[in-house]
């Protein structure tokens, strides 16, 4: 490919050698152009890597010298560079777009999810803090902490186990909590996947068992299955990621189309983390969320369950 010379000098952080080709190539159109089949151009691939923050930069730089529209051109499934850095976790290339272009965090791809939601999926904890608060809720339509946007969001934090990240989004967003995707899916739901166990031998319905181990006098809350790492899916950015149990496709595909198909060198940092949890964190965590969604939800839930502890 023409452009296999400028993919290897991104993969390797290489600013000299890949300022080179564009000088030698249409300059700033060059580094606008899609290099891989996949549509992905010179930013995609230098936010994925990781390596060189000083790269994207001075790509960043060049890129913006005469509009900041450049830093929202999307690949093929319509995500911008600020998707990847939320699939990647490269929360300081996030900061470099978004200091540069404001309306990044609000352009949704082909499915119509956000960065954000990325974030949420991939578990990147720091780069979903830092989205959160360059998000906003006012004058943008959709919001996109609403409705379908985001309950998925909730749902994909809560699978992702970042519990303080949902309690925080339940108490600024209340409504969230009542809502469900299309696909049926709720918020309780996905704490109810995260559960070890209810009250062994109950014949108590969903609401009543979700309820009963949240506030049960005599049933502490046990929903974390052991102690054990939580296992990421920990893949390099060539693959396809499994997705979430709420849905989302978590996938970056780092264009190896062009590069050296002999090369066992993995051209992308990795997507995921693996992250350790303790079960009091868990215990404590999980408790306090279905508390929260039980204040939420006391006058949406049959009487007979209010009434569950007496």
């Amino acid at each position: 490919s023409e452009y296999l010379p400028l993919h290897k000098a991104i993969l390797n952080g290489d600013w000299e050698g890949a300022k080179r080709f564009f000088d030698e190539n249409e300059g700033t159109a060059t580094a606008k152009a899609n290099i891989t089949t996949n549509l992905y151009t010179a930013l995609h691939v230098a936010v994925a890597t990781g390596k060189n923050i000083h790269f994207v930069e001075k790509l960043v730089a060049m890129l913006t010298a005469a509009s900041a529209e450049a830093l929202a051109l999307q690949n093929n499934k319509g995500n911008t560079a600020l998707v990847v850095a939320a699939c990647v976790g490269n929360t300081k290339a996030a900061e470099i777009l978004v200091n540069k272009n404001s309306d990044l965090p609000h352009i949704r791809n082909n499915r119509g999810f956000l960065p954000i939601h990325y974030a949420a999926a991939n578990a990147n904890k720091d780069i979903l803090r830092y989205l959160l608060k360059v998000t906003e809720d006012f004058d943008v339509s959709p919001n996109p902490f609403d409705e379908q946007s985001g309950v998925q969001l909730l749902i994909d934090v809560i699978v992702s186990g970042l519990l303080d990240v949902a309690l925080d989004l339940v108490r600024r967003y209340p409504r969230l909590a009542t809502l469900e995707l299309q696909n049926g899916d709720t918020p309780l739901k996905a704490i109810a996947r995260k559960a070890s166990a209810f009250r062994s031998g109950s014949h108590l319905n969903f609401w009543e068992r979700l309820i009963y181990s949240a506030c049960g006098e005599t049933n502490p809350l046990r929903l974390l299955p052991n102690t054990h790492t939580r296992r990421e899916h920990i893949e390099t950015a060539g693959i396809k990621l499994e997705p979430t149990q709420a849905g989302i496709p978590v996938e970056l595909n780092s264009g190896r189309d062009i590069e050296d198909q002999g090369s066992s060198q993995a051209s992308m940092q990795t997507c995921g983390r693996v992250q350790l949890h303790s079960g009091h964190y868990f215990n404590t965590a999980y408790q306090k969320l279905i508390l929260v969604l039980c204040r939420v939800f006391e006058f949406f839930v049959p009487s007979s369950i209010k009434h569950i502890q007496d």
